[in-house]
This record gives C-alpha cells, structure tokens and sequence, in this order.
C-alpha cells in the first residue's frame, strides 16, 4: 500500500502504533477490548481498509480538527467505536476526492462526531449492521460539492442507511454545484465578499467588502496579513513589548486578582511573570506602608481601584515607587488621594505617566519622630510637553 503524506495508511498505522503507542486495554468480561488514541490534529487522510484487529477496538482521534480529504472505513472487523471528538470539517474546497465513508464495518456500534459540521464531497454510511446510524453525525450542517474545476463538478449527497423507523438526528444543508457560485460556498458570485475562496460565513474583518479569506490585509492596519504581528486585530503602531513577534493587542493575558482589604507593604521585587499580567488588587483601601515595584518583567498593568491611602503618620518608611518595570504601560488608581513619605515613577519605559494618579491631593512627610523628619517630595518622569493631571500638595516638615 502506498503511504500518503500526512496521512494514516493503515498498514503504517497498525505497525508503527501497536509496536510504539501502547494503546490503553480494558478488559470487558471475558473479553479484551483495546483503545487505541492517534494524537494528530490534522489529516490528510483517515483510511482503514479490510483492516481485522484481534479484539474489539476503539480508535480515538482526540486531538483531529481537519481532515483535508478523506475519511474512509471499509469491510472492518472489530472496530467498535471510531471517535472524532474535536473533528469540525472533513475535506475542503480544494480537495481532490473528499468524502465521509463507513461501509461493510460489521462490528462498528458507534461513530462520534459530536462537533463535526461540514463535509464535502458526500457522506456515505451504509451496511454497518451494529451501528445505529440515527444517533451519529448529529451536528451536521452542512454537505458542499466536489470541485476540481467548475466543469468537473460533482454534487454533494448523503446516504445514511437507518434501522426501520428510524429517522437521522441531523438536518444538514445539501449543497448543489452552481455555475454562479465560483468557489461553491453557497454565495452567488455576484454578492460573494470572495468569489473564487470558499467563505460560507462571510466575514469581513474591516468591512472593506473584501471577506477575510481573500484579503491580504483583514484586519485593515495597513500591515499585510505576512508581516502582520496580529493579522486579526487592527494594530497599525506593531507595539511589541517583549519582542516575542506577537503584537501586545493579541498577546496572551494573565490577570492575578489579589483580594486583601488591607496590607502593609505591596513588595515586587525583580519578579518576572511568563506572559504580559495585570495585577488587581481590587479590595484595597489602604497600604500601611509602602508600595513598591523595581525592575519587574512583564507586568503590563496593576490596578487599585478601591486605594485611597498609602502610609500614614506613624508609618515606618512609606512611599509609593515604580522603577524600571519596562513591561508597565499603565498603574490605575482612580481613588488615591494621599501618600506619605514620597513618590517616584521612573524609568518605566512603556508608561505614560501622564495619565497616572489624576486624584492625587496630598503628599506629606515621612516623620518617624520630629527631630527625623524628611520632607515629602514627587517624582515623576514625563514624555516631552506632557504633564502630570494630577496637583498634589506636597507637604513638608513642621
């Protein structure tokens, strides 16, 4: 048998995987029954022809969302269950002979396939004579035509030999070739956002009349979807923080939700988290003492929306201080209205802190005794021409 590129052939399959995958056994009875798991998550082809396992078998395809082609189970003896759990689409606009075939597999009781919605070319499930054939492909919509060209069109079908009496669990849409529908998506050329790229769904990212599958540029950013660093989301600036080549629109987010009412010190110290995170404390009124942030990575923002106050009189070395943390684009607190001992925003190099502490009033000394007292002072590092929204009085010793 010819071995196809990214495709399991069966002879393959059976040599390789009961030699190397140890498939997991359970014993039913007297009898033993073998599950055998294939980890791939797309396929050009699943083909399982006069294929005999010594036991009942259940193959599952657990991590299979595509197959490009074809499924195809012929004259099988002591296949049980095929399982597709995560399978979504079988073949594709391009495919050279797709379909979804089950014939002559005596023992099979069961084909599950609880996500799978389109399939083209036809589906094709007869003389099985253990399966119940009305409880399977019951999430299926849709059945579009076999095209190599326009002129070599076939037409989709469905045949489903049921038990008398029994009807099919799904009411998929059966799709006819069409001379007005280049790509047979079941759009007329006429209205089709791409005609010639099979778009069943139409979608239009930046409403330009050019649907996503044929335009070079969907999300509208100026930057074409190849050089794009987030082709989905429009992002013309490619802001990209970490230089990990993901623009920070579409980066993948942490959010760490920190829920105390109260603390006396807030101390990161050279942390470094894997993805952009945002902290929240959202519970806090108040910080004895101080809150602190140096030469963190990869914290994108922090959030206290609830803070009023960091110190206070008595406090021990209060401050509120942000060095060097060049993940940081943003600190929210919206309710902070005093500090004590100083403030010093520095260094931050994603962070316009222009836009930070805007309900800043007071900044009063740090004053452990009188004869000790060390006035209060700001410092904030600004762009060019910006200002702080913020004016704080900033108290000193007395």
């Amino acid at each position: 048998m010819i071995v196809k590129e990214n495709s399991i052939s069966v002879w393959l399959f059976v040599s390789v995987c009961f030699l190397s995958c140890e498939p997991e056994v359970v014993e039913t009875g007297n009898l033993e029954e073998r599950f055998i798991y294939i980890d791939n998550d797309t396929l050009d082809d699943v083909y399982y022809h006069q294929v005999t396992f010594d036991s009942l078998t259940t193959l599952v395809f657990e991590n299979l969302t595509t197959v490009s082609n074809s499924i195809y189970f012929h004259e099988c003896s002591n296949i049980k269950e095929v399982q597709f759990p995560n399978l979504v689409s079988v073949g594709n606009s391009d495919s050279d002979n797709p379909y979804f075939y089950f014939h002559g597999n005596d023992s099979l009781e069961n084909i599950l396939t609880p996500n799978l919605t389109k399939v083209f070319g036809y589906v094709y499930v007869n003389s099985n004579a253990s399966l119940d054939a009305s409880n399977i492909l019951c999430s299926l919509g849709n059945v579009y035509p076999q095209k190599s060209t326009l002129d070599s069109c076939k037409n989709a079908f469905i045949q489903v030999t049921l038990n008398a009496n029994d009807s099919t669990c799904f009411a998929a849409t059966i799709h006819a070739c069409n001379e007005n529908d280049n790509d047979l998506d079941g759009i007329d050329n006429a209205t089709d956002n791409c005609s010639d790229d099979f778009n069943p769904n139409q979608s239009d990212l930046d409403s330009d009349g050019i649907g996503d599958a044929c335009d070079d540029d969907k999300d509208g950013d100026g930057i074409l979807n190849a050089s794009d660093n987030c082709p989905s989301q429009h992002n013309p600036n490619q802001l990209d923080s970490d230089e990990d080549g993901i623009g920070d629109v579409c980066q993948d987010l942490a959010t760490i939700i920190i829920d105390d009412g109260t603390l006396e010190d807030i101390y990161y110290h050279q942390i470094t988290y894997d993805i952009p995170t945002t902290l929240i404390f959202p519970n806090l009124t108040s910080v004895t003492n101080s809150v602190y942030f140096h030469q963190c990575l990869n914290i994108k923002e922090v959030q206290f929306p609830n803070l009023e106050t960091v110190g206070n009189s008595d406090s021990s070395n209060p401050y509120l201080y942000f060095h060097e943390n060049h993940s940081l684009e943003n600190i929210m607190a919206p309710n902070l209205t005093d500090v004590f001992g100083y403030i010093y925003v520095n260094g931050n190099s994603s962070l316009d802190a222009s836009k930070i502490f805007c309900s800043l009033e007071n900044v009063y000394p740090y004053n452990p005794t009188l004869d000790s007292c060390r006035n209060a002072y700001i410092q904030v590092t600004l762009n060019a021409n910006d200002e702080t929204c913020f004016a704080a009085s900033v108290h000193t010793c007395n």
